[in-house]
């Protein structure tokens, strides 16, 4: 699952990006990951431990509602490309 939301506000000439993803790495835990930017940084990442996918899967879903609700609008690429 990978959820990418992107928030363009050009009144103040700003353009942020934020990433959420589940993985499953080879050690068999599910890692959520969170990556956030802001255009001309280089962003910053955190990344989760859990022992299951749904677990993990409950962490990016409040995110990215969150987010939304601040202005963010969900991109179909990781790219951050508008829809």
């Amino acid at each position: 699952m990978s959820v990418c939301i992107i928030h363009i506000d050009p009144e103040k000439n700003t353009a942020c990006f934020c990433a959420v993803d589940v993985q499953r790495p080879l050690l068999g835990k599910f890692t959520g990951g969170r990556h956030w930017t802001r255009n001309g940084t280089t962003g910053q990442s955190k990344t989760f431990w859990f022992g299951d996918d749904a677990t993990a899967d409950q962490m990016a879903k409040p995110v990215s509602v969150i987010n939304t609700r601040r202005g963010y609008v969900e991109t179909n690429s990781a790219a951050g490309d508008n829809p």
